[in-house]
């Protein structure tokens, strides 16, 4: 790939998303410590019972706005009087499928033989109407690339939200804490997104254009829904053989082992669709300025995957508590394959910027069919097994058909992606085999004092073999001169 990458793309999708990145540190901080307090207030039987009622209610949640604030968000031009009917449509949406939640309840606690899970599952489901009433302020907010106004609205609701769980559960130390959570939420993000925006919503109108954003909301709804097999199978199969206490465990394993990819691809996500679709006529440049967001993420993103496989037991202690120990294996065996997933999560950006979303939707089929078919057969045997068989089906299935996916229907080839990725990852696992070879020579006298040893080892070595590949020191100066440009705008 020749083509030289655009500055003023690169210059506005790295500083935006740069903005969007430290915000996410700072809403991961936050989440990483209301979970610690959940985590000692609530039982994991109470979190499982949540996770259960989850399956049901997210399943709803699948429709959410069917999909129309993604296809607003990459819109080049808006029609006058769009951005209003894809707001009535949000929002009639959001209160159709809580009320579907209410009807749905009764069924979640049949199925599991738990009868509290009902009233769980039938509060949950009032997120949806208020989800409906701020999508569209805050899709419009980041299609004007207005990262500041977006990230203080989800920063708002996010504290909200911790808040009232975290008072709520000391109040009682119950599940209704994390029922609390989304609500308070959503509630706040809308009403600062409607105050930041300026949106008023007309009466709706004829002649906008919003059957083609249906039609590009209809494919993406199709990927939510298989996104939503492919990220909730192991709780429903789960939880039918084994109970709550199980599927507690293995979504706080989970929850723990995705915070990293949150750390970068949902932030950037908002940043880099809105952005990236602007250039969807210069296909090269295009592809190019995304491999430089891939180098980026990587940088700040594969470290933090390596401390889970490195010391899982430290960091479940610290995060989840004591009681969460038998988590730990759990979360260093997910975390090999959050090696590469934040990075095929970031390829649908390029899906979603050319217009491709018949293609995307094509991938999830296939990639879903093979994630269902490991957790039934691997759920009976247990957690530990339906993890081993989901990393190994992502390694040799899911990882070589998304790589062909992605050379067939955008301009980035298997190799440029592979080639962008290469530095890092051989950075990645060069410092866990210098973490693992220290660990194991040294005495253990003291186990902290050692494991503190082989992580200033490991970093260093990591650091060292990133310097030796001539792409790892172009996005080490690019990252010094991107800090410097920020604290001179501050200064």
């Amino acid at each position: 790939m020749d083509a030289a990458p655009p500055t003023g793309l690169r210059e506005r999708v790295v500083r935006g998303g740069a903005l969007a990145v430290g915000a996410q540190f700072l809403r991961t901080a936050v989440s990483t410590l209301a979970l610690m307090a959940l985590a000692r207030l609530v039982a994991p039987e109470d979190f499982g019972l949540v996770a259960m009622a989850g399956v049901f209610t997210g399943s709803l949640g699948l429709f959410r706005n069917i999909g129309l604030e993604t296809a607003l968000q990459r819109e080049e031009v808006l029609a006058p009087g769009l951005a209003s009917n894809v707001f009535w449509c949000a929002l009639a949406a959001g209160c159709a499928l809580s009320l579907a939640g209410l009807a749905l309840a009764p069924f979640a606690a049949w199925f599991y033989g738990e009868p509290a899970v009902l009233p769980i599952a039938a509060a949950a489901a009032a997120v949806f109407m208020l989800d409906g009433v701020g999508a569209v302020p805050l899709a419009l907010l980041r299609r004007e690339l207005r990262i500041a106004d977006a990230t203080a609205a989800d920063l708002a609701g996010l504290l909200a939200g911790s808040g009232a769980a975290i008072t709520i559960a000391l109040a009682t130390r119950s599940p209704w804490s994390l029922v609390a959570q989304p609500l308070a939420a959503s509630a706040v993000c809308g009403a600062v997104a409607w105050r930041r925006s300026g949106f008023r919503p007309s009466a709706p109108i004829r002649g906008t254009g919003i059957r083609r954003l249906i039609r590009f909301g209809a494919d993406l709804l199709g990927v939510r829904i298989l996104g939503y097999a492919y990220g909730n199978t192991e709780s429903l199969l789960l939880g039918r053989a084994w109970g709550p206490h199980e599927v507690g465990l293995y979504s706080r394993a989970n929850a723990l082992m995705l915070m990293p990819l949150q750390l970068c691809t949902a932030p950037l996500q908002h940043v880099a669709v809105p952005a990236l679709s602007k250039f969807q006529r210069e296909p090269e440049r295009l592809a190019r300025a995304f491999l430089d967001l891939i180098e980026q993420a990587a940088l700040y993103l594969l470290p933090l995957v390596a401390l889970l496989v490195a010391v899982p037991e430290l960091l479940v202690r610290v995060v989840l508590g004591p009681e969460w120990v038998a988590s730990a294996g759990l979360v260093r065996l997910l975390a090999l394959w959050a090696l590469v997933q934040p990075f095929l999560n970031m390829s649908n950006w390029l899906f979603l910027a050319l217009g491709k979303s018949r293609a995307y939707l094509r991938y999830q089929v296939v990639s879903v069919a093979f994630v269902v078919g490991g957790a039934v057969l691997a759920a009976p045997h247990g957690m530990h097994a339906l993890a081993a068989v989901f990393v190994a089906s992502g390694f040799c299935l899911r990882l070589p058909l998304y790589l062909w996916f992605l050379g067939r229907h955008t301009p980035v080839s298997a190799a440029d992606f592979l080639r962008a990725l290469l530095p890092f990852l051989a950075a990645t696992v060069a410092g866990l085999g210098a973490f693992t070879g220290v660990a194991a020579a040294l005495p253990m006298a003291s186990e902290s004092g050692t494991k503190a040893v082989a992580l200033c080892v490991g970093a260093a070595c990591h650091a060292a073999v990133l310097a030796l590949f001539p792409r790892g020191r172009e996005v080490l100066r690019r990252t010094r001169g991107l800090v410097r440009s920020l604290l001179e705008r501050r200064g």
